[in-house]
């Protein structure tokens, strides 16, 4: 584990001619080439220096030709191509053992919905938790920093609230990129899982789990925002991992059966389906894995459910009568990565009825400069960062377009080789990726 003020300090004695800004630029370089290619630190630095030229542009061409070797250099030295950061400390996170079922320890219940048919439920459900009354979410946390040490014990709380404004929305696409026209429905803020990767580290200011508790609300809205769209609740929170707390899946499952030209979509990392699997199916209902191959679920997806466990759930899903949908999305590249990714594909075909497969989706790994320094300081010791990256259509960090085009292309025939009909379509990606994959953009069997 590299110390990231350690780095900072060395760079600072050995290269202290140079402006703060500059040592920054050259402290983030050292860093990721340490990391990288598991070296010292030091090493790294002295042997830049040892090169001869002290000046910061020789210096930084030298260090970025180290950590981006695939890169051309034309690219490599364009004013676009390198997004400094600084190096935040070190907050490991709580690296969650398997999954669980998370049994509350304390609720801190908004006095608006202290009567409310869910906090019946939950006294009820689990008498060994401490509830507690506040006014308000609001007012509780005025004034209270929340930072990573607060979002490494997001479990520890869960604050059962009543949603005024915020009911649904459409999913916020990266700039530029083809939507897929994907509706939130916003039934909780915050995940039991801790995916590495995960964006809700990056923007989500919670010092614990805040779920709504005015359902009821949601679904009187929903007649008054818009039918014939596809709706789901698996972006500020997995869609399932808390179905056993809040037994929500059933109130939606009942209601969106009533409004069938409406695709209604759980996404999850979780085996938590016995409510589904008990309540009467819809065909507009669709139940979703995000898929992975079991090395990344181990190092990148702490505490949820195996690969093997995804599929068995998918297959129960199936018997109780619903579609099911996976989601490929982040593809994690590395020189090895077909090597995990086709059986991935191959298990999946064989395991799954593909005729009951609503769709597949695709996506690489990309991020804000934000979420990069999150991940470093959050998962030091994680390797998903040692590819080149670089500043995509949209700002984000992406791999190269090359690398993309690969990636989905052979994704796409490897699916194809099981179902020619079967829906594909790439997560947050331009049309320019949909051209050049072949792909059509996406349709939706919405049913009259």
């Amino acid at each position: 584990m590299i110390s990231p003020d350690a780095v900072k300090e060395y760079v600072k004695d050995r290269c202290g001619y140079l402006g703060l800004n500059k040592q920054r630029e050259i402290s983030r370089l050292v860093f990721e080439i340490a990391k990288k290619y598991k070296i010292d630190f030091k090493e790294v630095l002295d042997d830049a220096l040892r090169r001869g030229d002290h000046r910061f542009s020789q210096l930084k061409r030298y260090l970025l030709k180290k950590r981006f070797p695939d890169i051309s250099e034309d690219k490599l030295f364009s004013s676009d191509f390198y997004l400094d950061l600084e190096i935040r400390p070190l907050v490991p996170a709580n690296k969650l053992d398997g999954c669980s079922r998370f049994v509350p320890r304390r609720f801190f219940i908004e006095k608006d919905v202290a009567n409310t048919v869910l906090v019946s439920r939950l006294k009820e459900r689990f008498p060994q938790a401490v509830f507690s009354i506040i006014p308000s979410y609001k007012e509780y946390i005025r004034g209270r920093k929340v930072d990573e040490y607060e979002y490494n014990r997001r479990l520890e709380d869960f604050f059962i609230v009543k949603e005024r404004f915020e009911f649904f929305q459409h999913c916020p696409c990266s700039r530029k990129s083809v939507s897929c026209n994907y509706h939130i429905l916003n039934l909780g803020y915050g995940c039991g899982f801790e995916c590495a990767y995960c964006i809700l580290q990056a923007y989500i200011n919670f010092p614990g789990i805040l779920i709504p508790a005015n359902i009821e609300d949601f679904l009187e809205r929903f007649l008054e925002y818009r039918k014939n769209i596809r709706l789901g609740t698996g972006q500020f929170t997995d869609s399932l991992v808390f179905d056993h707390i809040t037994e929500y899946s059933v109130e939606l499952i009942n209601f969106f059966r009533k409004y069938p030209s409406t695709l209604f979509e759980f996404k999850t990392k979780s085996d938590n389906i016995q409510l589904l699997t008990t309540t009467r199916p819809a065909d507009n209902i669709i139940v979703s894995w995000s898929l992975n191959p079991q090395y990344y679920i181990e190092n990148v997806e702490f505490g949820t459910v195996s690969l093997e466990e995804r599929f068995n759930a998918a297959i129960r899903c199936i018997d109780a009568g619903y579609r099911v949908g996976f989601h490929f999305d982040p593809i994690f590249y590395s020189s090895k990565w077909k090597d995990y990714y086709r059986p991935v594909v191959e298990e999946l075909f064989n395991r799954v009825d593909s005729r009951r497969i609503a769709w597949i989706s695709l996506g690489c790994m990309r991020m804000t400069g934000r979420l990069k320094q999150l991940i470093e300081s959050r998962f030091p010791d994680t390797e998903i960062l040692n590819e080149s990256f670089l500043k995509g259509f949209d700002n984000k960090l992406r791999y190269t377009i090359d690398v993309r085009k690969e990636i989905y292309s052979y994704m796409i025939k490897w699916i194809r080789l099981h179902d020619k009909d079967v829906i594909i379509y790439l997560c947050m990606e331009d049309k320019l990726l949909y051209n050049i994959c072949g792909l059509s953009l996406p349709k939706w069997r919405f049913i009259e």
